[in-house]
């Protein structure tokens, strides 16, 4: 590989895990920022659409919805594969993660494997999440 493809690789590696960080902060501010302002957002549970939000504002409105039903959020990025296209201006990564989320009174956690597909693009010198689909593969209360 060469070094151009490798920077890629980092950086990319480099947002898709500082947007976990900021979401298990509850920062979605800090979260958002990763994302263009017209980007998409899918959740899929069971095979069902669960959730579609188009542009920042939704995304927004929908994740703090969403994190508002518990107290604490954990992302374990695992294996990312990359298809850098030409120009290093656009990307598709796929994601493996393990999501903790849960409340502590009563206590309650829900453990999730997912897996994140990302369309990115590069814009002046930094990646971008187009579009994002999370697709819950399975969970598990505790």
């Amino acid at each position: 590989m060469d070094q151009t493809y490798m920077t890629n690789m980092m950086e990319i590696s480099t947002t898709i895990d500082e947007l976990a960080f900021h979401l298990d902060g509850k920062d979605l501010t800090k979260a958002l920022e990763v994302f263009t302002e017209d980007a998409k957002l899918t959740l899929i549970e069971n095979g069902k659409v669960n959730l579609a939000a188009d542009g920042k504002a939704q995304i927004q409105e929908n994740l703090s919805a969403r994190m508002a039903n518990f107290d604490y959020l954990f992302h374990n990025n695992g294996t990312k594969v990359y298809d850098i296209k030409t120009l290093d201006q656009a990307a598709v990564v796929n994601t493996s993660c393990v999501c903790r989320y849960g409340q502590l009174e009563p206590k309650a956690t829900v453990t999730q494997f997912i897996e994140y597909c990302d369309q990115m693009i590069k814009l002046n010198g930094f990646w971008y999440i187009v579009s994002r689909t999370v697709k819950v593969i399975s969970q598990s209360a505790h």
